[in-house]
């Protein structure tokens, strides 16, 4: 399947975002992100005066912001147009120094957001985007390139190490993307590697050969393939900032003392559909590889990669390498797990096998749902997998500041982890993560609604929806609000979608029956809000408890003067 098949595939359920379908389907390609209506309605600008901005999101994991501008063709022509390349200059202008007064509110509390990230230097990298499904254009990568070095420039100080990149993603380059999704090796063909093999050995299935890497080959082998290169690594090069420490310190050898980089660094793994020894046209001998993934060393790789080879002599650093040679998918996917777990990552993945996630997959199951163990773009057709509900959980249970913090800082931290899934129910993570996407429909009725036609209270709602944490904020005080919207005593930790529920219907029938409840919450916490600086409660510990508290009490005296039949969820939801 191409990249364009499986787009046609999801257009369907992506026409409500109209002629940004397909810039929101390449960006959660490219950012691995499988939630897309998540994507949409946290990243996606509206109406006139955009400032030049399609897409804006702020990824505290990867410490990011993304700018983007989308362009698609249904007609088949040579390049897209370049005014619209020329486009992220003014966005990103916008983005560090626009008049905060002159923009929009929704786009206003975003790049506010922005700035207080980048002020408190919680950002490393700025990707500025022009995604299209056209060729690439010279033209374009050249008009790029002005417009990186322009703001790589303009932010450039001692206390600020960001990196700025500007990258035109057409139908090659997302091609690419889509195949490495689908496959552990995305640089194919023959590589020729300048080192002969010192050591093998031979396993059931796999084949493997020790030599030492030059690092002036790494160097030229990251600037050609880039990430292609870690399309088999959970956590690819995350980018040689001096506050990334690992990589800070790789730098520092390999610029202070080549000569001992092989003694120091603990090397790369290799993997490879074949491999064999040869030699060159000077009859020094090499190592033909058969398609080629970083597995383990991507930060040594990668920070090599990024070395200026005219400052530093490159040839005087050598890597110890590890080539292994397996057709074997099963064997494959246990030797790219366990290289990749070594280390600790900041990554779900080295979750995928635990005992805990099983028996929740096992327990989905039995009610007909899927949830995936997978991470990524494609990890599940309902959207329930691992990495889409822990957000969820938390903030359902009253932790929305942990829950914003990103989905890393729950499975990097063991305690954090363990509070969200251990003991915890199938039809709980059900109801939390329902109950999120209700919330995603909702705002999405909101976004779907022209300005000029929106009711006050609906305009108060859109405004709250612009601050990124309003939606798991939102949340906590609909787990807050459990009892009142079921009628029953529920513990929070333990409160479910009822068996029977959950059994006769679809994901979608269970989010559709969220709707309500989520609507009634949303329009008396919207009076909370006023006259409050926003800001600053979504940012406290407290307020999600004051504000559940009211929106509560006046739920309840609506259904106790019969305003409401009976409580919204009383149907659907029980202790579990």
């Amino acid at each position: 399947m191409t990249y364009s098949e499986a787009f046609d595939k999801q257009a369907p359920t992506l026409s409500k975002y109209e002629d940004n379908a397909f810039l929101i389907w390449a960006t959660g390609l490219y950012l691995d992100e499988p939630n897309l209506d998540d994507l949409a309605n946290e990243a996606l600008t509206d109406g006139p005066n955009d400032k030049k901005i399609d897409l804006i999101k702020l990824d505290t994991e990867q410490r990011k912001i993304i700018l983007a501008q989308g362009y698609y063709s249904s007609r088949k022509i040579d390049s897209a147009p370049e005014n619209k390349a020329s486009d992220l200059l003014i966005a990103a202008t916008w983005l560090l120094t626009g008049e905060l007064a002159q923009i929009p509110p929704k786009l206003k509390n975003i790049i506010r957001e922005c700035r207080d990230a980048l002020k408190s230097q919680e950002i490393d990298q700025i990707d500025l985007l022009y995604i299209h499904n056209l060729p690439e254009s010279k033209n374009i990568r050249k008009t790029l390139e002005v417009i990186q070095n322009d703001v790589n420039a303009r932010i450039a100080t001692p206390e600020k190490d960001i990196v700025v990149i500007a990258k035109e993603l057409g139908s090659n380059s997302i091609e690419e993307l889509f195949i490495s999704r689908h496959s552990a090796i995305a640089v194919k063909g023959e590589i020729v590697c300048p080192a002969k093999i010192y050591f093998r050995e031979v396993g059931p299935n796999w084949e493997a050969a020790i030599v030492s890497l030059p690092g002036s080959w790494l160097h030229e082998l990251y600037q050609s393939k880039g990430d292609s290169l870690y399309s088999a690594n959970y956590r690819g090069f995350l980018g040689a900032s001096k506050k990334k420490k690992i990589n800070s310190n790789i730098l520092n050898t390999a610029e202070k003392e080549p000569e001992n980089f092989w003694a120091y660094n603990n090397g790369i793994t290799i993997l490879t559909l074949a491999y064999e020894e040869g030699v060159d046209e000077s009859n020094n001998p090499v190592t033909k590889l058969d398609g080629i993934s970083i597995i383990n060393g991507a930060q040594t790789s990668g920070s090599i990669g990024n070395l200026d080879n005219k400052k530093h002599n490159l040839e005087k650093i050598r890597v110890l390498g590890r080539i292994i040679k397996c057709n074997d998918l099963e064997i494959t996917g246990s030797i790219i797990r366990y290289n990749n777990t070594q280390n600790q990552i900041t990554s779900w993945d080295r979750y995928s096998n635990d005992t805990t996630q099983k028996n929740i997959a096992n327990e989905f199951r039995l009610f007909g749902f899927d949830y995936s163990l997978k991470r990524g773009f494609e990890s599940s057709d309902s959207g329930l997998s691992i990495q889409s509900v822990a957000q969820a959980i938390l903030a359902f249970r009253g932790n929305h500041l942990d829950a914003n913090a990103g989905k890393n800082k729950i499975f990097d931290n063991e305690q954090l982890y363990k509070s969200v899934f251990d003991q915890t129910k199938a039809r709980h993570i059900l109801l939390a993560f329902s109950m999120n996407q209700a919330i995603n429909q909702v705002r999405s009725n909101l976004r779907s609604i022209p300005s000029s036609k929106l009711l006050p209270i609906q305009e108060k709602q859109s405004s709250l929806f612009s601050y990124l944490k309003f939606k798991f904020f939102l949340l906590a005080v609909i787990g807050n609000s459990m009892p009142t919207l079921t009628g029953k005593r529920t513990e929070k930790n333990e409160v479910a979608i009822c068996p029977a529920f959950a059994r006769d219907n679809t994901i979608e029938l269970i989010i559709k029956e969220m709707i309500p409840a989520v609507s009634l919450v949303l329009a008396h916490l919207t009076t909370y809000f006023d006259g409050k600086d926003v800001y600053n409660e979504l940012n406290s510990s407290k307020t999600a408890a004051v504000a559940s508290a009211q929106v509560a009490a006046i739920i309840q005296s609506i259904i106790d003067v019969g305003s409401i039949d009976s409580p919204p969820l009383a149907k659907a939801v029980c202790q579990s």
